[in-house]
């Protein structure tokens, strides 16, 4: 079956391909053979391959694929739904970029593979058995529910501030609740302990210290937490990141159907807030019936999510290879660490962040004109714009070796929380990677506060029982004398 559906998307995309390519006005060959090369390595590098679901590749190509699928998207219409393309001016001819670009792509994911699979050992075995800890159950739970108590607690302000505790009304204006916030001098720092919570009965759980029901209460509280952000890719990484937390341990470590089955459902249901979010926005500005909104939205959702940047989006990379040179110059890694500001006072890292970034300088260079925030250039681009082509290349190579390093160090050396880490390193940074840029580094906070969590509760433990041990010490001593 596996071998009848390869061959099939085979032929399929060979038709799609030569009709996108045969009838254009310039470089048609290499666009054919670019295009055909790209949209083939990773569909059959997943038919050779045996990939865990819990392996970086798995991840970073899945997104990746998404990037040439977006080129063939903008070259069905020639471009012209893609306002990325469109509505900007390029030094060459549109063709040529365009060709290059697809070639670029496809080099470097050569590059990563490679690199990936000549440090990874042939054979690895899934430790599931966590190290031994001795953590009190006791301070756990109460942690666990001390975490839970303040992310509700600041939800709850929130909403009652905002529309006096009304949640429909809240999460049927959540576009504008959730960009408004600050107007209202309203916080959500409390909201990242839902994360801590969360793990932490997934802990629980797995250890069999709490029942299951209570545990499924806790992940609608959590997926109502992150919902309420509005932030839809945050969302369905987080339900991810908890999703392979919990199966790991039920020995479940590659894609099946099940599983390709219950990803499609986070997708499709994040993408079905996605548009909700998006109609309340106009229903509230413009009044629009939902009808109409479907009528006049529904024909542009192929370009609204690949021809504005939503997903990983071909049209920026193709105006970074073209233009940066020449409008901005190269940054040399001035962009790649960046992302360390995170941890400075928000007023100096906010200036670092818009200077620094390629996608808040591409979106200041190129498209102050469009709505909307930065502009992510894609993991191509980001490495494009501080090192040129040389730069992709070997950039790409070294993600490939560092990627299989970590992943191999932490499947042998199994402590759930430092999994935990490991999983947010996996979906908001790896998975995220083929459409953001590498200084996005924003998601370790959480894992962090996680890890910082358990390293107290397993300080105070064994404070706990060392006091215990010396107490028995002393009631044996004073056995032994009273026997004496």
């Amino acid at each position: 079956m596996k071998t009848i559906g390869i061959i099939l998307y085979i032929i399929i995309d060979l038709y799609i391909t030569v009709n996108l390519t045969i009838n254009l006005p310039a470089y048609n060959a290499s666009i054919f053979v670019g295009l055909l090369m790209n949209s083939l390595i990773i569909p059959i590098l997943f038919y050779i391959k045996k990939i865990s679901i819990y392996e970086p590749v798995f991840w970073f190509s899945a997104y990746y694929y998404l990037l040439i699928v977006s080129a063939y998207i903008v070259l069905s219409d020639n471009f012209q739904n893609s306002s990325l393309i469109s509505e900007t001016s390029f030094y060459n001819n549109i063709y040529f970029v365009f060709s290059k670009t697809i070639w670029i792509i496809f080099i470097g994911y050569l590059f990563f593979i490679f690199a990936y699979y000549l440090v990874k050992q042939k054979y690895i075995i899934f430790n599931t058995k966590q190290k031994i800890q001795y953590l009190s159950v006791g301070i756990i739970k109460l942690a666990a529910y001390s975490t839970l108590l303040i992310a509700i607690f600041n939800f709850l302000y929130n909403l009652y501030i905002l529309c006096d505790l009304n949640i429909i009304n809240y999460f049927v204006n959540l576009a504008y609740y959730s960009g408004y916030m600050q107007v209202y001098g309203l916080t959500t720092i409390g909201y990242n302990f839902i994360y801590v919570s969360m793990f932490l009965f997934t802990y629980l759980y797995i250890n069999k210290n709490i029942s299951k029901y209570l545990f499924f209460l806790n992940v609608v509280l959590y997926f109502v937490l992150l919902l309420s952000l509005g932030r839809i890719t945050n969302t369905l990484t987080s339900l991810i990141v908890l999703y392979l937390s919990i199966i790991y341990f039920k020995n479940i470590y590659f894609i099946d159907k099940k599983l390709i089955f219950k990803l499609l459902i986070m997708i499709i249901l994040t993408l079905m807030f996605f548009f909700f979010r998006m109609y309340t926005s106009y229903l509230r500005v413009y009044g629009i019936s939902l009808e109409d909104f479907i009528n006049q939205f529904s024909p542009l959702l192929v370009n609204i999510l690949f021809g504005e940047g939503n997903l990983p989006n071909i049209g920026i990379v193709m105006k970074i290879i073209d233009s940066w040179q020449n409008d901005i110059g190269f940054l040399f890694g001035q962009s790649i660490f960046v992302g360390l500001a995170i941890f400075l006072p928000s007023s100096i890292s906010r200036d670092l962040v818009i200077n620094n970034t390629v996608s808040w300088l591409s979106k200041k260079e190129w498209y102050m004109h469009l709505h909307g925030g930065s502009l992510p250039p894609t993991i191509i681009g980001d490495l494009f714009a501080n090192f040129g082509i040389a730069g992709v290349f070997l950039g790409m190579f070294l993600l490939g070796i560092i990627f299989s390093i970590i992943y191999q160090k932490v499947v042998k050396n199994m402590n759930f929380f430092v999994f935990v880490l490991y999983l947010f390193f996996l979906i908001k940074f790896v998975f995220i990677l083929p459409k953001g840029e590498f200084c996005r580094f924003s998601f370790i906070l959480i894992p962090v506060m996680i890890l910082s969590v358990y390293y107290l509760i397993y300080f105070i433990t064994n404070i706990i029982i060392k006091t215990r041990k010396e107490e028995d010490v002393e009631t044996n001593k004073k056995n032994i004398s009273n026997i004496s």
